[in-house]
């Protein structure tokens, strides 16, 4: 496996990935809601791997992907099968009963691709995100406390990523942006 950018060939750690976050029913875990994650758009696991590598004690509570290869593998690698419900239609409540202080979302990077034509959100590909961040984060009981949005170079100049960043503040949150190549 590469790794992105000009960084060369991915080593792997020499210890084993972390176990599966395969947990309970939601409401019977003690997990502090700071270490409690849902993973939207979650492929085949990058940022729940990321996350168990950064802090072991942390969980994810929800995985949502609509492709069947990725949850085959995102299964695979966790012992859970993401839900593969469209997030646009899910109602607000739903995503309140998580519990999850952090968000992690990977969106479709074709919106911001020169081959995915680069109509940011007028793709139809973008539009759960923007339904995330523009009906649902707002209208949350309990809004999530951190959010990591992962993304391709495009990204950081698209209308979508202002949108993002208009909710986050009108919600009187900071933002940073990082550019990892």
């Amino acid at each position: 496996m590469t790794g992105g950018g000009e960084g060369g060939a991915f080593e792997p750690p020499d210890e084993p990935p972390p176990g599966p976050s395969k947990r309970a029913r939601v409401d019977d875990d003690a997990t502090p809601r700071h270490l409690r994650a849902v993973e939207f758009y979650c492929g085949v696991g990058g940022l729940h791997y990321s996350l168990l590598r950064a802090r072991p004690d942390a969980k994810v509570v929800a995985a949502f992907d609509i492709n069947p290869n990725g949850n085959d593998v995102y299964e695979h690698n966790f012992g859970v099968r993401p839900s593969q419900k469209n997030i646009y239609g899910l109602p607000v409540a739903s995503f309140d009963k998580l519990d999850a202080g952090l968000w992690l979302l990977s969106p479709p990077c074709q919106p911001f691709t020169r081959q995915g034509h680069r109509k940011d959100k007028d793709d139809g590909r973008s539009q759960s995100f923007l339904r995330l961040l523009r009906d649902v984060v707002p209208e949350l009981d309990k809004p999530p406390t951190h959010v990591l949005v992962e993304n391709v170079v495009g990204f950081e100049t698209s209308e979508t990523r202002a949108d993002a960043i208009a909710v986050f503040h009108r919600l009187g949150d900071d933002t940073r942006g990082v550019m990892l190549t």
